[in-house]
């Protein structure tokens, strides 16, 4: 259950399964850090190693490792305060949830703070806290540990979610293709005993992150309305029908092929990484500067430079990086000296 499927260890030559979970002890009115692993909860060594535990990202490379000669790429830009969650790191959570949480049904549900819905879901062998946060800063789905202090008069919103989702059934967890939206279908009886499948929609768009609840196709209701006064292209009302935001009009990076990237790319008179990074959609700018670094070894070129035996050289890159997405990735994160995360994705440098 988590955000990929391998932490790596303090040796580089050993990896170790852990389930992605929050264990960080915040106030709920704080926004939440990013992910960081934790190497020494208790349930590291799992029987099954295709489970995987969710747990907060914890560095496992400092930022000198960022500096050498195979990271280097990492630390281009030291003033990031917050880490870019992408699609195609996104993909992987929704991935090992769905296999985690297979068939689980909804026990309770809560809303500590305005911007968080925690789901208490139960499967035949264990109970798990599914965090969904709409916070700005640190929008994201994982499992959680933490302990949360819940109003004593519910909102609104977790009234309505509580009336139409508790009970329900968890049918299946996927994404909406090249986007940051994690849906979670389920199986529900409504007021008249009849079986609707309802579902969550999680937005983890930023400044615009949101859930909303549908059924049918239609809008039961958002965390943060949106009327016509707020966007005039799309709305989050209760009974208008759901609609996917706006896609950028650039390819999704898992879903072209390298040589269509590497021939976009090379049309545009920029460096490399910067031109991937135009070009396609679904990745943060780290995965393009892995391309571009696994391709030239830091060597700085021009895209539209490149001749036939350096477009090859980008192409079988961009294919590494993709088969290594398709096995389910290897997450790693850089932190600062003084700890704070710089950068995390679903690659090992």
């Amino acid at each position: 259950m988590g955000l990929l499927t391998r932490a790596i260890l303090n040796h580089p030559d050993k990896v170790a399964p852990f389930l992605l979970h929050e264990r960080s002890h915040r106030k709920p009115a704080q926004a939440d850090a990013i992910y960081r692993y934790d190497l020494l909860r208790e349930k590291a060594n799992l029987e099954n190693p295709q489970i995987f535990q969710i747990c907060k990202y914890k560095n496992n490379f400092s930022a000198e490792y960022g500096q050498s000669e195979r990271g280097g790429h990492f630390n281009d830009k030291n003033e990031v305060t917050h880490m870019a969650l992408d699609a195609a790191t996104l993909e992987l959570t929704a991935r090992e949830l769905k296999t985690v949480l297979a068939d689980a049904k909804i026990a309770k549900l809560f809303e500590p703070t305005r911007d968080e819905l925690v789901i208490t879901l139960r499967t035949r062998t264990d109970t798990y806290a599914l965090l969904l946060s709409a916070r700005s800063g640190s929008a994201r789905v994982c499992l959680t540990e933490e302990t949360f202090e819940n109003p004593e008069t519910p909102p609104s919103f977790c009234m309505l979610m509580r009336k139409h989702l508790t009970g329900g059934k968890l049918l299946d967890v996927h994404m909406e293709p090249g986007d940051r939206i994690v849906y979670f279908d389920f199986q529900c009886t409504n007021e008249m005993g009849d079986l609707v499948r309802n579902t969550l929609c999680a937005e983890l768009m930023g400044r615009y992150s949101n859930l909303v609840l549908v059924q049918n196709g239609k809008i039961i209701d958002a965390l943060k309305r949106v009327d016509f006064e707020d966007s005039d292209v799309r709305q989050l009302l209760p009974g208008l029908p759901y609609t996917i935001p706006p896609k950028p009009a650039r390819p999704d990076f898992l879903q072209v092929s390298a040589a269509s990237i590497v021939a976009a790319a090379c049309e545009r008179d920029l460096p490399v990484a910067d031109a991937l990074n135009k070009t396609v959609a679904g990745v943060g700018p780290v995965v393009c500067r892995e391309a571009a670094w696994r391709a030239f070894d830091g060597e700085h070129l021009l895209a539209n430079e490149l001749d036939d035996a350096q477009k090859r050289k980008l192409m079988a890159a961009i294919d590494e990086l993709k088969e290594l997405h398709d096995q389910g990735g290897c997450p790693c994160s850089v932190t600062a000296p003084d700890g704070k995360p710089v950068e995390v994705t679903f690659f090992r440098p």
